[in-house]
C-alpha cells in the first residue's frame, strides 16, 4: 500500500491542512449564513405588509441593515412583537457572518494560488 502523503515534506503537508482548515471554515461560515438567511426570508415574506413592502425591493444586505435596527412596539400584535427582535438578531448574525467570513474567503484566495 502506498500512501503518497507520507513522502511530501512537513512543509507541503503544513500547507495542505492549513487549506483544509481554511476550507471547513468557509464551508461552515457559508452554511450557517446560508440558513440564517433562509429563515430571515421565510419570517420577511409572512411579516404583515408594511414591513414586507418596505424591503421587499431591497437586496439582502440592504434588508439585513435595515432589519438590524428593528424596534419593537409594545402596541402592536404579539406576533409583531416576536418578529421583530428575531428577524433583529438574524440581520446582526447574517451581517457578522459576513464581516466573519471575509477574512477567510482572502485567505482562501491566498492559499489557493497555483
Amino acid at each position: 500500500m502506498t500512501r503518497p502523503w507520507l513522502h511530501r515534506s512537513p512543509c507541503q503537508r503544513a500547507a495542505r491542512i492549513a487549506l483544509r482548515i481554511l476550507l471547513v471554515a468557509r464551508e461552515h461560515a457559508t452554511i450557517t449564513r446560508t440558513a440564517a438567511v433562509n429563515l430571515f426570508t421565510s419570517l420577511l415574506l409572512t411579516a404583515p405588509d408594511g414591513l414586507r413592502e418596505s424591503l421587499r425591493r431591497l437586496s439582502t444586505p440592504r434588508q439585513t441593515a435595515a432589519c438590524a435596527v428593528l424596534r419593537v412596539n409594545p402596541r402592536e400584535p404579539t406576533e409583531d412583537q416576536v418578529r421583530r427582535p428575531t428577524l433583529r438578531s438574524l440581520a446582526q448574525r447574517i451581517r457578522l457572518l459576513d464581516r466573519k467570513s471575509a477574512p477567510t474567503n482572502a485567505s482562501c484566495a491566498t492559499w489557493c494560488r497555483p
